[in-house]
């Protein structure tokens, strides 16, 4: 009885101490567990911490590269007007597409050349800024043939901003094709003599200023007509209205029809039917420039009102030939007017017929026996005609 009795409370001893260890063991378990969890909690609160530090401390750098400190443009700075110079005698001329366009005069020391300035309107937008920019760095760049009109200088570090195109006299073609037109002009204001040879010479210096557009800036003009070529002097004949180009450059693509302001009667009928336009759309405007030349500055289309235009082309006609204006040259007109853009010549071509067409052109000086009623002009050719000259003074603008 007392071995079993021992056995009894030996047997119970230890399973009392195992159940002390156990009882022991398990809470040391539980809190060695307990730590290690808290422990990955900690270390992934830490990281997750850690990041949104990182995140918060980004939107700072971010905001200093966002908005950086004004810098210069390389590729314009060369162009800036030099201190020495200063733009003198502003006279308003018209409202471009981003503020007024001034004739004036750029002096240095005691030499003046006359220029054409082209500013930036007071209270713009930095959208508007950054466009007239643009509109600086375009110029630089496509501007570097003798029959398109230069660009002299810029001023974009300080405002007023603005750019100088060189001018000429007499300057604007259509206006001088009106002076020809008066009876009472005086011709020793105008020595030299608008004949349909001067026509010829006129016209092939714009179709190698528009074949350059075409072949190496890979642009089309958009707007080929008198009111945009500039005469100087020995009839050298520019360029100039490159808006429409500056904003296919931009685009890539032609402004939509409702936000163009170019006349209908100057445009070709795939442009007035919204069709594919090319530089082909520009031969067929050529055309209508070559009838503004012989006819001293009348609307295309005389007879017709604009919206009358599309219909009577689509049934075959064709203005008639000019007063004055030889068979070979018309010819030319009826050529850059084919229907299908495919017909047309090409700018070499047409530069061709004009070298050897030009032998029988007439040297006789241009006339029109009609006056020039620029109300009616406007009405016919859908154009605001430009005003006369005021000063700049009269505008509120300064430079």
């Amino acid at each position: 009885m007392e071995k079993i009795e021992k056995c009894s409370l030996s047997s119970n001893n230890s399973h009392h101490n195992e159940m002390q260890e156990a009882m022991i063991s398990i809470p040391s378990l539980l809190c060695g567990s307990t730590l290690v969890i808290v422990a990955f909690i900690l270390s992934k609160t830490c990281k997750v911490m850690m990041k949104k530090t990182s995140s918060v401390q980004a939107p700072s750098a971010n905001i200093l590269t966002e908005k950086p400190l004004p810098t210069k443009d390389l590729s314009i700075t060369e162009w800036e007007i030099p201190t020495e110079c200063s733009v003198q005698d502003l006279e308003y001329l018209q409202s471009g597409r981003y503020g007024p366009t001034c004739m004036a005069q750029v002096v240095q020391a005691d030499l003046s050349v006359p220029v054409i300035v082209k500013a930036l309107r007071d209270q713009t937008s930095e959208t508007e800024v950054g466009e007239f920019l643009e509109w600086i760095k375009f110029h630089i760049q496509i501007c570097r043939h003798e029959n398109l009109m230069k660009m002299l200088y810029c001023q974009t570090e300080h405002a007023p901003m603005f750019l100088v195109l060189e001018a000429s006299v007499p300057g604007n073609l259509l206006h001088f094709l009106w002076e020809f037109r008066k009876k009472d002009i005086d011709y020793q204001d105008y020595p030299m003599n608008f004949t349909e040879k001067t026509v010829y010479s006129v016209a092939r210096q714009v179709a190698s200023g528009l074949e350059y557009l075409t072949n190496v800036q890979k642009l089309i003009h958009g707007d080929v007509a008198a009111r945009n070529v500039v005469i100087g002097d020995n009839w050298r004949a520019r360029i100039c209205g490159l808006s429409t180009a500056f904003d296919i450059k931009r685009n890539g693509s032609l402004p939509s029809p409702g936000t163009s302001i170019i006349p209908w009667k100057w445009l070709a009928p795939e442009r007035m039917m919204r069709l594919s336009v090319t530089e082909k759309s520009d031969v067929w405007s050529f055309g209508i420039l070559l009838y503004e030349m012989m006819t001293l500055g009348s609307p295309p289309y005389p007879d017709l009102q604009p919206t009358e235009v599309l219909s009577n082309l689509l049934g075959g006609y064709r203005m008639k030939r000019p007063e004055h204006c030889g068979g070979a040259l018309y010819d030319i007109m009826k050529h850059c007017w084919m229907w299908d853009p495919l017909d047309r010549p090409s700018y070499s071509g047409l530069i061709k017929q004009m070298d050897s067409y030009v032998y029988c052109a007439g040297t006789n000086r241009l006339s029109s026996k009609k006056p020039l009623d620029l109300h009616e002009y406007s009405l016919i050719a859908d154009v605001i005609c430009c005003t006369p000259r005021q000063n700049i003074t009269d505008n509120g603008v300064r430079l």
